[in-house]
């Protein structure tokens, strides 16, 4: 038999099916009473509905959102304490001198003291500050194609060197050369003979070798005894004795050819001691700054500060003002009779005037290898110098091959210019090379233009060297500095005598 509580139970259940059924069937009579076009929502349970389910996990977060923009600049900090009180300012000055005291007695006069030595005169030479020297030869007529120009033998066993041995006073200055004097080669097609100066021995270096070149491209029965000169600076050669050479020797990538050196003239070595130069080869001038770079982009905002930190301690007080003058002092006592003098001591020697080497030169040499420069006409190079004064002249010449090649009555010119202008004061400084028949003929030779202009400003000047036509001439073929160092000095010297 069932117990008790399980009756109960089923009374239960079917009480409540049965509440649940009649509560179905008043919902359906009203429903019907609405319009057909209202849809009735299905009922959720339909008999026992089970006990709802465990609540699901939690999804997954969400990316985080972007950072906002950086918020405005927080308040000021409170205001420092107020800073430590000033210092005590200093005592005031002394109070003004009493005034002076009786003077005293005169003392007796001392006796004289010995006269001292004389100074040692100086007198002044026309130009004291030049050191140089000139060798001279008349008739050298050196045949030799390689070696030191000397004199011919005058025995199987005897000859002389023809160096020219210098004194040099200072180790920090520069000796100025140059040779003067015939030089030819002879006999020969595309030949090439070289001269040059050494110096104990061993060519120039600083800046550069000391030479010229005279080159021939058809010459089977031509002799070209010339004058020429060749002419520069060298630097770094120590103090003392310097045996100053002339060599001849062969062109680079040619081979031997007939030279002669000194026919039927006077030959000359120059050699002077001058002050350094201020440049050594062709300074350029600086180049314009670059431009500025492209901006970058503006960066973000930022956020809104935080308050700012409480301020330091303010700073310490000005030093108080200067205290009054104390009070004056009382009058000097009388001085004492002052003691007899004693005899005065000798005199020193004057002092002995000592001058520096040369403190006048100011000049400058640009220098370059194996220019090669064929162009007929323009600027071949520049040497930028400057001036110091405005009432000065400038001195210039060029040493270095210069030609002409395969034309007939044809010639070229070279000439100075100063800031892009040639010289009107005195005149133009220039040199010309003709030739009359030379359809086969490249006169590749050392040649050397040399003048001065005036009335040129102090401070920077351009001094150019450029190749044109000549007048009353066409072009022709011009080339300048082939195979050997060429060169342009520069020197500021006094204004000549009117």
């Amino acid at each position: 038999m069932w117990s008790s509580e399980l009756v109960e139970l089923i009374i239960m259940l079917s009480l409540l099916m049965l509440l649940l059924a009649m509560m179905t069937s008043v919902t359906a009579t009203s429903g019907n009473k609405q319009s057909a076009q209202t849809t009735q929502s299905p009922s959720f349970c339909y008999g026992g509905c089970g006990i709802p389910g465990m609540p699901g996990k939690l999804g997954t977060p969400g990316a985080p959102g972007r950072d906002g923009r950086d918020g405005r600049d927080g308040r000021d900090g409170a205001k420092g304490d107020q800073g430590l009180q000033g210092k005590t300012g200093p005592q005031g000055p002394p109070g003004d001198k009493g005034p002076a005291g009786v003077k005293g007695e005169e003392g007796a006069k001392g006796e004289t003291g010995a006269q001292g030595p004389p100074g040692q005169k100086w007198e002044l030479s026309p130009m004291p500050f030049k050191n140089w020297k000139e060798c001279a030869w008349n008739n050298l007529d050196d045949q030799k194609d390689t070696g030191l120009i000397k004199v011919n033998f005058l025995s199987n066993s005897l000859c002389f060197l023809r160096d020219c041995v210098f004194t040099k006073n200072f180790s920090n200055t520069a000796l100025h050369v140059y040779w003067t004097g015939a030089l030819r080669i002879y006999g020969c097609n595309d030949c090439c003979k070289r001269w040059y100066f050494t110096f104990n021995g061993a060519e120039c270096s600083a800046p550069l070798p000391i030479d010229g070149v005279v080159y021939m491209q058809t010459g089977g029965n031509k002799n070209l005894h010339r004058v020429r000169h060749i002419e520069g600076h060298c630097n770094n050669i120590h103090k003392g004795k310097v045996r100053v050479g002339f060599w001849i020797g062969n062109c680079a990538s040619y081979g031997n050819a007939d030279g002669q050196t000194g026919w039927n003239s006077v030959s000359r070595i120059f050699v002077e001691e001058q002050s350094p130069s201020f440049c050594y080869g062709g300074c350029g001038i600086p180049g314009m700054p670059g431009k500025h770079g492209t901006p970058g982009a503006p960066g973000r905002d930022g956020r809104d500060g935080r308050d700012g930190a409480k301020g330091d301690q303010g700073l310490q007080g000005k030093t108080g003002p200067q205290g009054p003058p104390g009070d004056k002092g009382p009058a000097g006592v009388k001085g004492e009779e002052g003691a007899k003098g004693e005899t005065g001591a000798q005199g020193p020697p004057g002092q002995k005037l000592e001058l520096s080497p040369m403190p006048f030169k100011n000049w400058k040499e640009c220098v370059w290898k194996n220019l090669n420069d064929g162009k007929d006409n323009g600027l071949i190079k520049d040497c930028v110098f400057t001036k110091n004064f405005s009432d000065t002249a400038l001195h210039v010449y060029w040493t270095g091959a210069l030609r002409i090649a395969s034309c007939n009555s044809c010639c070229k010119r070279w000439y100075f210019t100063f800031n892009g202008s040639e010289c009107s004061a005195p005149l133009p400084i220039d040199g010309v090379v003709y030739m009359a028949t030379g359809g086969n003929k490249n006169l590749l030779r050392v040649r050397h233009i040399e003048g001065h202009c005036n009335n040129i400003h102090k401070g920077k000047v351009r001094v150019g060297f450029w190749i044109g036509n000549c007048a009353s001439y066409g072009n022709a073929d011009g080339h300048t500095g082939w195979n050997s160092v060429s060169r342009i000095f520069v020197e500021e010297v006094p204004k000549a005598q009117a």
